[in-house]
């Protein structure tokens, strides 16, 4: 709890912090100079802009609904909301922030990268099948589906998933 790198904050229905962690409390500080506490308002530590939908997803999770939300600014982050329940009723929100900017920047260049490669796949003349380890077709190119169709051959994609080396034999 205290060593994690993720924001943890118990909030109960009157909108009070009742616990926090320490990153919590540095992160508030450093984007609101606020030195939150328990016993303040989670209000406080929330962004004009932001107010609306936080408080659309506070309801949401009082009414005991699990929330998983990213949001960017010029960061990437992901905040859940979780509903703190008695046998018999909501009573809170454990409500956590956690910065995912490096994931979204991995997942952006590998995007990119498999479209660098398809692009490149796709320049190349020859008929180009992309094999995994078992002779399972992983990927074909544009020249390949190209000859496919024009010699009446199943619709190329058809041919992803198939195991070329059993096709071959």
């Amino acid at each position: 709890f205290e060593n994690s790198l993720q924001s943890f904050l118990l909030i109960d229905r009157n909108r009070k912090i009742r616990s926090l962690n320490r990153i919590a409390a540095k992160r508030a500080s450093a984007v609101f100079g606020k030195n939150l506490e328990p016993g303040d308002l989670i209000d406080e530590c929330v962004l004009p802009q932001e107010q609306a939908d936080f408080d659309q997803s506070f309801a949401r999770t009082l009414a005991g609904e699990h929330l998983q939300i990213e949001g960017a600014d010029n960061k990437w982050f992901e905040f859940q909301f979780a509903p703190v329940q008695t046998d018999r009723e909501v009573t809170g929100v454990f409500f956590s922030v956690l910065d995912i900017t490096e994931r979204k920047q991995a997942e952006v260049a590998l995007r990119e990268s498999e479209l660098f490669v398809k692009a490149v796949l796709n320049s190349l003349t020859a008929e180009i099948a992309v094999l995994d380890e078992h002779g399972v077709i992983l990927s074909v190119n544009a020249a390949w589906q190209n000859f496919a169709q024009d010699n009446d051959s199943p619709d190329p994609v058809d041919y992803v998933g198939a195991n070329y080396l059993t096709a071959c034999e």
